[in-house]
């Protein structure tokens, strides 16, 4: 948010939530949402927020779902995931030149 809509984020507000990690927390969190887990609504610890960081997050994110759509590969969960990569494709699993 503070890389895309930097106006609407007042970090002067941002307290830290629940650290702990993903792996810990997961069964509350399904079961009972972010509430369950972090009684101020807040995963992690926003306070170190940058928008160059942000901006990582975001372009990482969305490329890792490009390759997931574009290797069209649905693992047992019902997840798109990556087919397994041969050994000269790169992370982002192109062939590596």
């Amino acid at each position: 948010m503070l890389h895309i809509q930097p106006d609407l984020v007042h970090l002067s507000k941002a307290e830290p939530g629940v650290i702990e990690p993903l792996e810990k927390i997961l069964p509350d969190l399904m079961a009972g949402g972010v509430k369950a887990v972090a009684s101020n609504g807040v995963l992690g610890d926003p306070t170190g927020a940058d928008p160059a960081e942000g901006e990582e997050l975001l372009s990482s994110v969305v490329e890792s779902v490009y390759r997931r759509y574009r290797a069209w590969n649905v693992a047992e969960t019902g997840c798109l995931a990556l087919l397994k990569r041969s050994s000269d494709q790169d992370d982002r699993g192109l062939t590596k030149q």
